[in-house]
Formats: C-alpha cells, sequence, structure tokens
C-alpha cells in the first residue's frame, strides 16, 4: 500500500510540473524572442535648432565620430562659444542632414570632398559627411544617413572656452 501511495504522490508532482511548469517557460520563451524596445529614443526626424546667433567667427577645432550601441554621434568641437546650429532633413534627398551654422567658420575638410573614410567607418546610420563652401550668414555640413532617421543635437561646453556641437542620429526607427 506504501508503494502506491508514493506512486501516486510523484505521478502528481509530476503532472503538476507539467501543467504549470510547462507553460511558464513557453512564455519564458515567447519574452525572450520578442524584440526589447529601441533604446526609449524618442528624438523624431523633423527639423531641430540649438544655441543663439552670433555673428562671431568661430572656427572649428576638430569633427569626429563615434558608433554607440543605439546611435551613431557627430561632434564638432568650435573654438568659440555656442553658435546657432539648425538641423533638417533637406527637401526632395530625404536621407541627407543638413547642419546650419550660422557664423562664418572654417572646415578642416576641403569643400566638396568627403572626410576620411576612417570617420565614417564602422558607423551604422552615417554614410558620410561633406562641407559647403561658407556664406556670408554661415557654413553647411551635411551628413548622409543611410535613411530618414530620428537625430538629436545639442551643444555641450568645450575645452579654452569652446563649445561642442553633438548630432546624434539613431541607428533605426
Amino acid at each position: 500500500m506504501r508503494r502506491g501511495v508514493v506512486h501516486g504522490v510523484v505521478l502528481t508532482a509530476i503532472c503538476a510540473l507539467l501543467a504549470f511548469g510547462a507553460p511558464a517557460s513557453a512564455q519564458a520563451r515567447q519574452q525572450s524572442a520578442a524584440p526589447a524596445p529601441y533604446c526609449g529614443i524618442s528624438w523624431g526626424s523633423l527639423d531641430k535648432s540649438v544655441g543663439s546667433r552670433i555673428g562671431d567667427q568661430i572656427p572649428i577645432a576638430s569633427v569626429r565620430t563615434g558608433r554607440h550601441a543605439c546611435f551613431d554621434r557627430v561632434v564638432i568641437d568650435l573654438r568659440g562659444r555656442q553658435p546657432l546650429a539648425v538641423a533638417n532633413y533637406v527637401y526632395g534627398s530625404p536621407n541627407t542632414l543638413q547642419v546650419f551654422v550660422w557664423g562664418w567658420w572654417g572646415f578642416d575638410v576641403p569643400v566638396g570632398a568627403s572626410p576620411p573614410v576612417s570617420l565614417v567607418r564602422g558607423l551604422t546610420s552615417i554614410s558620410s559627411i561633406s562641407a559647403k563652401s561658407p556664406s556670408t550668414y554661415g557654413q553647411e555640413v551635411f551628413i548622409t544617413t543611410r535613411g530618414h532617421l530620428p537625430f538629436r543635437e545639442f551643444t555641450l561646453p568645450g575645452p579654452d572656452g569652446g563649445s561642442r556641437l553633438v548630432i546624434d542620429i539613431a541607428h533605426r526607427w
């Protein structure tokens, strides 16, 4: 009789594990297969601007790029205070992000030329960066992206009284 009770308890335990344990593990498999939300990015792709309009000459100290987990970053180090910078996708060329900076400044990349390939190598969202001849009012920098992607721009204080214009472009929506 004892053997029958032990077998009955073991059988009941196995049935309980199968009944309650299997759906939990199936649910865990479904959750792990679902894509995670994309980094919480909510920037959008509409026009953006930062800073204030100044008439000073603002030379560039350097331009650099970096790849982060969720976005690519372009940093333009300026030798001067924060200028007005407006960024928007170019009408008719949806993969070109135009950054217009008020105040004349020199750009290290020759006009009409692309920067060294190493500047954009390994980036997910950016395929090229170029500059247009400076005008009386400012300078245009064009960042060609691999799609019409969300972006943000902001400034940070730089070394020696300078500033940094930062443009982040998401890897995807």
